[in-house]
């Protein structure tokens, strides 16, 4: 078996869940802007979304088994962030496949309800991997 099919059939077999759910940090309600505190709320804690790939060749594809959800998608090294609504039983496809997503040293996504969108802890849009978020309505 060569290099590449044995890397093949590895990365056919991949599937990914959202990510366990983390004790929140503190965050500095001072830091936020205090218009914007009543449009901010925790990221929901769930693990009902998942990411797979069908072949090496094929997108990404995000699948929803519970509520409706709208996910960011935020990558290792280069500024191009991908949004998502993902409606309960619903899959959609990030339009990039799995090489896409090595060459952006990978990826974290990050989950809202429906009408919001991830933000740092200061309340402002990111376009790098962070480690603590809420969730901004949406239009704010």
């Amino acid at each position: 078996m060569t290099y590449w099919t044995t890397l093949a059939l590895f990365l056919t077999m991949q599937t990914h869940v959202s990510p366990a759910p983390v004790s929140p940090a503190p965050i500095d309600s001072d830091a936020i802007d205090p218009a914007l505190r009543t449009h901010l709320v925790e990221p929901p804690h769930i693990t009902c979304i998942s990411q797979d790939y069908k072949a090496n060749f094929d997108n990404a594809r995000y699948s929803n088994h519970c509520r409706p959800y709208h996910i960011t998608i935020v990558f290792g090294n280069i500024d191009d962030v991908k949004q998502l609504d993902l409606a309960p039983g619903q899959n959609k496809s990030s339009n990039l496949n799995i090489i896409d997503y090595k060459n952006r040293n990978g990826s974290n996504w990050y989950i809202c309800p429906k009408g919001y969108s991830a933000v740092d802890a200061r309340g402002q849009y990111f376009k790098r991997i962070i480690s603590i978020y809420l969730c901004r309505e949406i239009g704010s």
